[in-house]
């Protein structure tokens, strides 16, 4: 692998403190490590699958760096030289340069000569005069300019470094793809690292057992959990809440800034998600666009497209994902390019969106979510296609023009935002079954199962339209222009509901055929089959089938 090393990670999962492991490793704090891993393996003989043999008797000198503490706000470079000017004085060195690239060159020279060993360097947060500054394109292009100049030294000065490990939240093509970092091994989405931060199910059990037995009683004494419920139990919330971050879509890990608050407050709370600094980048991010989740949930990404992003047009996949706000699912690996299906990870981060995003959108409809749920399950429980069918178009069309793509999956996604605001419901986007996937299954704390299978037409490419002389009129026997103007309406009102019925007969006929309701016929009392067919910017046909198998309990 080398001793060069690169790692992703969303802000506060101890990429700070791993970083702060190294430091001690190699300053020789051996009393930091009597007992552990690192403690026992440290031979020099030894050969590492992760770096070359260390020894805590042997030290170097280090330069550490958190490009989150500097101005990047003002004057990057000079911040920056600033910095480097207090490590070389901490070294009992003055440096000297002109331009970043040759003073941070010097101060990596100097400190190997003075020394004569070679350079620990550990550079925190090296993305944050980007990401900090999102919303200022110009000061987003001069410090990327300053970043891949001061990067530059690092091949540069490499047979003078004796470890790097670079840490941040976002991969930046302007870095990694114009070949200033790509000697760097990137550990980020390597299975063998996959937990390399956070908690897994098995370290939660062995740092927090002793904390297990007292916070579930507190938490029986604030009445935050049932009087009968055991340890297993308090374990299944703690997973359900704080759990599911992947990396390789298989290996998952907790939340460890919230697990952690959680255990010292003895409290279920929103830590990360509603923390300053998890949220700041996001909240810039989708400032012009509250519904940015719609558009995502339902991606299937590449490599390329998960692992980087271009600072001047940001993709908000690889953005959510990076940030911690979506994770991986599965990795389905293919011939021509490896595919990335992401989810929601917890019940912490969908608490998040059901406040911040999903809200927004019942705002814009003008209801309130318990309102919304009370029509929708009555017309669901009537069968009532007509009533569901123009719910959904008037709330759609109420929608701002920006937020209306011509894709299957951002309906998708806004149809599950939709339900997930709503109080006491829970929705399944995709849940995988032995036949197939439906769209999405819609669960009502009474027993009733709602499963949906939505098919999507572009008025992109329409075969009609308002303006055009389609719908056989003969303008010459018509003299009057509102006549005119009305009969084409009509007639575009039956071309729309015929093509959203015949989308929605497909979706219905997809459930049956493929028997989507069979992994819910035992938990569910009641199972409704809905087809739905969206047309354009939101208008939607409904087509509702009891179940056959459907029973009441």
């Amino acid at each position: 692998m080398g001793d060069a090393f690169f790692l992703a990670r969303p802000r506060r999962f101890g990429k700070s403190l791993l970083l702060s492991t190294f430091e001690a490793l190699f300053s020789g704090r051996r009393d930091l490590f009597d007992g552990l891993w690192i403690g026992d393996n440290a031979i020099a003989e030894r050969k590492s699958d992760f770096m070359k043999s260390y020894d805590l008797d042997e030290t170097f000198p280090i330069v550490k760096l958190n490009l989150a503490s500097l101005k990047s706000n003002h004057c990057l470079e000079t911040d920056l030289k600033e910095a480097l000017q207090t490590i070389a004085k901490s070294h009992g060195l003055e440096i000297s340069g002109t331009s970043i690239s040759r003073v941070f060159s010097n101060l990596i020279l100097d400190i190997n000569s003075k020394y004569q060993k070679k350079v620990v360097l550990l550079i925190d947060e090296y993305d944050a005069p980007v990401s900090e500054n999102i919303n200022n394109l110009v000061l987003v292009d001069e410090n990327q300019k300053i970043l891949k100049n001061f990067y530059s030294q690092l091949k540069a000065r490499e047979d003078e470094l004796r470890f790097v490990f670079i840490t941040g939240v976002t991969s930046y093509e302007f870095i990694w793809q114009t070949g200033v970092l790509n000697h760097l091994y990137n550990l980020t989405m390597d299975d063998r690292f996959s937990s390399i931060c956070g908690f897994t199910y098995e370290e939660m059990d062995k740092c927090f057992k002793e904390f297990l037995p007292v916070t579930l009683d507190i938490l029986k004494h604030k009445k935050a959990i049932g009087n009968s419920d055991t340890i297993s139990d308090l374990r299944k919330k703690i997973y359900n809440k704080y759990d599911g971050y992947s990396w390789d879509g298989i290996t998952r890990v907790l939340n460890p800034f919230s697990l952690i608050n959680f255990f010292s407050r003895n409290w279920f709370d929103n830590y990360w998600a509603d923390h300053e600094s998890s949220s700041k980048f996001l909240t810039g991010f989708v400032f012009n666009d509250p519904l940015i989740f719609s558009k995502t949930l339902l991606s299937k990404l590449t490599d390329k497209m998960i692992k980087f992003n271009n600072p001047n047009s940001l993709a908000p996949e690889p953005v959510l994902f990076q940030t911690g706000y979506l994770t991986i699912d599965k990795i389905v690996p293919g011939s021509m390019d490896t595919e990335y299906y992401l989810r929601i990870p917890n019940d912490e981060i969908s608490a998040k969106l059901k406040t911040d995003f999903t809200g927004y959108l019942f705002s814009i409809i003008n209801k309130t979510p318990t309102e919304e749920k009370t029509v929708f399950r009555k017309a669901i429980l009537n069968e009532d296609a007509k009533t569901i069918s123009t719910l959904l178009t008037a709330n759609f069309s109420k929608l701002p023009a920006q937020h209306h793509e011509p894709t299957e999956s951002r309906y998708h996604g806004l149809l599950f935002f939709y339900f997930l605001g709503m109080p006491d419901v829970e929705v399944l986007c995709e849940p995988a079954g032995s036949e197939g996937t439906p769209d999405l299954v819609v669960k009502f704390e009474d027993g009733l199962h709602i499963i949906i299978e939505l098919k999507y037409q572009s008025d992109k490419t329409p075969t009609f339209s308002r303006k055009d002389d389609k719908f056989g009129e003969k303008k010459n026997n018509i003299e009057n222009k509102t006549e005119i103007k009305i009969i084409k309406e009509k007639k575009f009102k039956t071309e729309i509901v015929k093509i959203t019925k015949r989308l929605a007969e497909k979706g219905l006929k997809a459930i049956e055929d493929i028997n989507y309701s069979a992994p819910y016929l035992i938990d569910a009392k009641k199972i409704i089959r809905m087809g739905l067919g969206i047309y354009g910017r939101g208008y939607c046909a409904a087509l509702l089938e009891k179940d056959s198998q459907d029973i009441f309990r």
